[in-house]
């Protein structure tokens, strides 16, 4: 049977024979693993106290802009992250941001362009 029968088949509750269900069963793995890498990538962010004016402040840490820290943080000023200096979080960078979809989509943008 083609890919798209046995897909059907199995939607449609139909008997599968146990070739037809190993087949079934790749398919399920491979579309399952093609999803995952569509999928866009997550930031951990660490909520610290407010800035002086009361804007919210985020940490993440400098691997997810560069694999060099003072690379990192260059990069990072451009879209207004600074240094993090503080002992409960080694090696992080600061952000003031309301947004933390577009903050997490202008550091992707900082970590692929070269």
């Amino acid at each position: 049977m083609e890919t798209l029968q046995i897909i059907e088949q199995l939607l449609n509750g139909n008997h599968l024979e146990p070739k037809e269900l190993q087949e079934a069963e790749n398919i399920v793995n491979r579309l399952n693993t093609e999803i995952e890498s569509r999928k866009p990538a997550k930031i951990d962010f660490t909520r610290v106290n407010n800035d002086v004016n009361g804007n919210p402040r985020y940490v993440c840490h400098y691997l997810n802009i560069d694999s060099d820290y003072q690379t990192a943080i260059k990069k990072a000023n451009t879209i207004g992250g600074k240094k993090f200096h503080n002992k409960q979080y080694g090696g992080g960078i600061v952000f003031s941001s309301y947004n933390l979809d577009n903050l997490t989509r202008e550091i992707f943008e900082l970590k692929n362009a070269k």
